[in-house]
């Protein structure tokens, strides 16, 4: 058995790092049931992302509650930040990864978006979820990077930031 390890070059061991994403079998089926549940898929996922975005805003909103009770309560509330920026990366991906498309990992980016700029617009005679505060702009950022980052990670299940080097060599 032999894998190709670059252009013109062979190995007769099995290639160390497989990537899912990539080397798992999947269907790339020119029918329209591919096409209809690819379209589902994204819709689903959009609507989850927006979901995700407003529960994500109104944890947010939380994390500010008690700002100005002390030191362990920001501490607390960058940490919850951190922590929900996480969650966000880790859903984003696996939207990617369990569809085994790009398309379900923007799906869900721009969902999460629309909800952000639903809260973050102006609304004439009402509270917002999110102020100006410091964290919240964090949030706003943060997550938007986060997403970018997680779809970027999506386009062909390589990191498009390492793109062109060659794989780790083996050295069993």
């Amino acid at each position: 058995m032999s894998t190709a390890k670059g252009p013109g070059r062979f190995s007769s061991r099995p290639d160390p790092m497989p990537v899912p994403e990539i080397d798992a079998p999947h269907d790339d089926g020119d029918g329209p049931l591919s096409s209809v549940l690819t379209v589902v898929t994204a819709v689903v996922l959009g609507a989850a992302g927006l979901v995700t975005g407003l529960l994500s805003v109104v944890t947010v909103g939380w994390l500010t509650r008690y700002w100005e009770a002390g030191i362990l309560p920001q501490v607390l509330g960058v940490a919850g930040l951190l922590v929900l920026l996480a969650a966000v990366y880790t859903l984003c991906r696996l939207c990617a990864w369990g569809a085994r498309r790009f398309s379900s990992a923007v799906a869900f980016a721009l969902g999460f978006v629309a909800a952000l700029l639903l809260v973050a617009s102006y609304m004439p005679g009402g509270d917002r979820l999110l102020t100006a505060h410091l964290l919240h702009s964090a949030f706003l950022l943060g997550s938007m990077a986060v997403l970018g980052v997680a779809v970027a990670r999506g386009l062909d299940g390589r990191n498009p930031f390492l793109a062109g080097l060659p794989r780790v060599p083996d050295t069993r």
